[in-house]
């Protein structure tokens, strides 16, 4: 199962490159310390300006990819942390192709069942700012499956019968149908932008950019 992110262009397509392969720099999994300072932006501002900075597009494109890596990597910690999601998902930076829309490039996308997130190469070297918000947008959809895990664990264990009709889970519902029948087919750019997975991913993502600008202008 795969959430796509399509933030570059106009309408939105399904991704469309070749499986990408792990390298030896992808991240492992691993557990955070969601108590943990080392990830706040108050701890890394230069990697929020590196990333966010347009003036500092120049000076990202010099970086290696390594050192791009490490600062992609960063934002998706540092979400994890907001989150409240004490795993990281691994990061794989893949070579993709425009979609056969003509219009549209897929930024990134989300697999549940890899649990990674994988990255457009040419997005990473060329568009940090957009990187960063795909990102944001990703980790958003990690989160609501893992909603949906969670209140499906919930609706197996009898003593929780009584709650399952809660106005709490209503979001959720929405999702976990959403998820199970998600919109692929982006011939309907419309239809795929509707989605409330889509929405509330769209929403948080832009709500995380403002936060990291906040940060910057203070």
């Amino acid at each position: 199962f795969i959430i796509v992110a399509a933030i570059a262009s106009i309408s939105y397509s399904k991704f469309c490159s070749k499986k990408a392969e792990k390298t030896k720099d992808d991240t492992a999994k691993q557990t955070i310390d969601l108590n943990s300072k080392e990830y706040d932006i108050s701890r890394n501002k230069e990697y929020i300006e590196d990333l966010f900075s347009a003036q500092k597009v120049k000076k990202w494109k010099k970086l290696t990819l390594l050192e791009k890596r490490v600062r992609l990597e960063y934002i998706i910690k540092n979400q994890c942390v907001k989150l409240g999601m004490d795993t990281v998902p691994s990061l794989i930076l893949s070579e993709t192709q425009d979609s056969d829309s003509e219009t549209a490039t897929i930024v990134a996308q989300y697999s549940k069942t890899e649990d990674c997130i994988r990255i457009n190469l040419d997005y990473v070297n060329n568009y940090p700012r957009t990187s960063m918000s795909a990102l944001c947008h990703e980790m958003r959809h990690r989160y609501q499956v893992m909603q949906v895990s969670l209140y499906d664990k919930l609706k197996k264990d009898k003593k929780y019968k009584d709650y399952m009709n809660m106005e709490m889970f209503e979001d959720i519902k929405i999702y976990k149908k959403e998820i199970k029948n998600y919109k692929t087919d982006y011939t309907d750019s419309q239809e795929y932008r509707q989605q409330e997975v889509e929405k509330d991913a769209n929403e948080y993502a832009g709500h995380q950019m403002s936060e990291y600008l906040r940060f910057l202008v203070k």
